[in-house]
């Protein structure tokens, strides 16, 4: 004879399987439907970057994307990408007038330092995710128009200033020494986070796949200098921003 603890434990473990199949079901179906509109592609571009202040440094991006249908008119897109920016920045004057300045007899009858033509390449790994926008009625389109807006955050694992740097004697000569580089990991913030927003075309290509090319704007909301004491041109705020021209292809869909 079954008792009651017995049958009700029995009711419990249909349940469970029921639960348990319901579950599988629910997930194979929506994998499959998820696949079944997830474009997956290669990215690359060219960035004009500078930090809200005078001096624009060349750049570039290149990774790899995924989107998802989300309605007829929407996509949401996730990237992956190396992605090189930076900036220009002041001029400025060291001086060494001092003796409790000079440091090296090479320092010695030196006035001060003109550091000019300063520019930072920030290398960093950047995690950009965005909503792609259509009208409607231009679904089906061969070209079809997309507006974008998104948000970004980029890792910084590599930081290097380069610079001229014109040395001034105490007997009025003068010391050019041009293309130097610094490594400044420890000056900069490793991470950015940033807004964009820009205009696509989307090309609906003859073997199923897209080709895409894209104008888009980006702008930091975090200070990348981690300088807080030192020279006031050294801690002088950077906010990133960028104007990038990409271009992307579509190679698989699930």
């Amino acid at each position: 004879m079954i008792n009651k603890d017995d049958n009700m434990e029995v009711k419990q473990t249909k349940r469970k399987w029921l639960l348990s199949v319901f579950l599988v079901a629910f997930l194979f179906a929506f994998t499959a439907e998820t696949k079944a509109q997830l474009k997956v592609g290669a990215t690359a571009g060219t960035n004009f970057n500078s930090f809200t202040q005078p001096g624009i440094t060349m750049g570039t991006n290149v990774g790899g994307f995924a989107r998802y249908q989300v309605l007829g008119f929407l996509e949401a897109q996730g990237e992956i990408k190396y992605t090189l920016f930076g900036g220009g920045r002041h001029d400025f004057e060291r001086s060494y007038e001092t003796s409790a300045d000079i440091s090296s007899d090479f320092l010695n009858g030196i006035s001060s330092v003109d550091y000019k033509n300063r520019s930072v390449l920030l290398h960093s790994i950047e995690i950009p995710l965005s909503a792609r926008i259509s009208l409607p009625d231009m679904e089906e389109s061969a070209i079809t128009p997309k507006f974008i807006v998104g948000f970004s955050y980029a890792y910084v694992f590599g930081a290097f200033e380069q610079r001229d740097a014109v040395f001034n004697f105490n007997n009025g000569n003068q010391v050019l020494l041009s293309n130097l580089e610094e490594n400044i990991g420890g000056d900069i913030n490793a991470s950015n986070f940033s807004f964009f927003g820009g205009f696509a075309l989307d090309f609906a290509l003859d073997n199923g796949n897209t080709f895409t090319t894209e104008f888009r704007y980006q702008r930091g909301i975090n200070n990348l200098n981690a300088v807080g004491i030192a020279d006031p041109q050294v801690t002088e705020n950077l906010y990133s921003q960028s104007f990038s021209i990409n271009f992307a292809y579509q190679i698989f869909t699930f």
